[in-house]
């Protein structure tokens, strides 16, 4: 495996010449250069992910393939080995979960749930009659909201009042202290 490794950094050695120029620029040739970078990686998250990815389809490849044969051999057999097809789902729950998780999944925006729900303006529209603008519930505040926040607007302006009059003693001390060395 190593020695194909090698050969084809050896054929995509002036690739990997650009993309290393690319990778010291800025903007997005330098995105570009970083995501298809070629050569000797150092020992990172991403890398420990996906060498552990690797190894762990490499040993399901191993544990479906090597005691059953190959998928092909299988697909006319009539022995006591199931067929083909019970493997990949066995052995990959993200493809069941890729094909039938869209039909469990609760529905949360539908007609019925939104008009009968005060957290959207369907229910508005729906109560008063009226059309109302699509972003008119962005901006509610709470009443509790607003009051603290007012509490926290003025606690802070009281330290930054104070912080601002000793920044202003100290610059005027400075002023004085230069002006009586000039003298």
């Amino acid at each position: 495996m190593v020695l194909i490794q090698d050969v084809y950094r050896y054929l995509l050695r002036p690739l990997e010449r650009t993309l290393k120029t690319w990778e010291q620029g800025s903007g997005f040739k330098s995105k570009i250069g970083r995501i298809f970078r070629i050569g000797n990686i150092g020992p990172g998250v991403i890398e420990t992910i996906a060498k552990l990815m690797n190894n762990y389809y490499m040993w399901l490849f191993y544990v479906t393939q090597r005691p059953w044969g190959p998928l092909y051999k299988r697909l006319f057999e009539f022995d006591m080995h199931p067929t083909k097809i019970t493997y990949p789902f066995f052995t990959h729950g993200w493809i069941l979960m890729a094909w039938f998780g869209n039909n469990f999944v609760e529905d949360i925006y539908n007609e019925r749930m939104v008009s009968a729900n005060p957290d959207y303006v369907q229910y508005y529209v729906r109560k008063y009659n009226r059309l109302l603008p699509h972003n008119i519930l962005n901006w509610r505040t709470s009443a509790h909201y607003i009051e603290i926040n007012r509490i926290y607007s003025v606690e802070m302006n009281k330290k930054a009042n104070i912080l601002i009059r000793q920044i202003y003693q100290d610059k005027e001390r400075e002023k004085c202290l230069a002006l009586n060395s000039q003298n």
